[in-house]
């Protein structure tokens, strides 16, 4: 936790908001993270509690946005995450589409004090959808998990909902602490995850595109290559021996 800024950002004002934001090459991975649910479920408290390792009584309900930022170790990375949380009151849902734009990971969070919150998951989930053109890694939060009294909806029925949706499932308590730092760390693993199979896939690709055609109309394909992007090493296993492509040119 190297970086802790709060911004609270007016809805219209998103895109000048991010325009903004300066670019450093002190981390190794930049990732957007959206919190999304419905209103007072908790995500400002668990956001605070993240962020700030603090938790208030008495929250007001988020109007605009409200934006953190927290760089952490993850992997043995750096990784700056760009936190996101908004109104969840229906009248702002027109104008939180700008909201998922670009997201990497998503927190899709419901209280389970509150079966209503619980049956709205499916709602959020239809809308990350609708709204983005990459997927991004999303994960499920049930929050106010120290409320045992009065908690309505099972850790069984969320691990089932969790698993038919194909996400995995956390619970935590942003007034104890529990399971916060756990749901956010294994996003962000995963985020690494997956932006390491994305790069090393398109540099796979722009390898393919590049060998070198031999003199008989073959490709000669090495055993491993090292593929090096911005100071990070890809060991790229295509054969278990060398392997020859032939190739489309000259009618062969």
């Amino acid at each position: 936790m190297i970086d802790n800024i709060n911004h609270t950002v007016t809805m219209l004002g998103i895109d000048s908001f991010e325009q903004s934001i300066k670019y450093d090459k002190s981390y190794n991975y930049l990732f957007k993270v959206l919190l999304i649910g419905d209103t007072g479920v908790g995500k400002s408290s668990l956001l605070t509690r993240y962020v700030e390792n603090e938790y208030h009584h008495n929250y007001i309900a988020t109007i605009g946005v409200d934006f953190r930022n927290k760089t952490i170790r993850s992997e043995g990375e750096l990784a700056k995450l760009q936190l996101w949380d908004t109104a969840g009151q229906e009248r702002f849902e027109t104008i939180n589409s700008t909201y998922y734009r670009g997201a990497h990971g998503i927190l899709v969070c419901f209280d389970l004090t509150n079966n209503t919150s619980f049956t709205r998951v499916q709602h959020w989930l239809n809308t990350i959808n609708n709204r983005v053109n990459t997927p991004p890694v999303i994960i499920l939060v049930g929050l106010k998990n120290d409320l045992i009294v009065k908690r309505v909806v099972s850790r069984a029925d969320a691990e089932m909902y969790a698993i038919k949706n194909k996400m995995p499932y956390f619970e935590a308590s942003s007034k104890t602490g529990k399971g916060v730092d756990v749901s956010f760390n294994s996003l962000s693993k995963l985020m690494i995850k997956r932006s390491n199979e994305v790069r090393l896939e398109s540099e796979n690709n722009n390898y393919s595109r590049e060998i070198n055609t031999t003199n008989d109309g073959y490709s000669k394909v090495p055993l491993v290559e090292k593929i090096k992007k911005n100071g990070t090493n890809f060991k790229l296993d295509i054969d278990k021996k060398t392997s020859t492509l032939k190739s489309n040119c000259c009618g062969v």
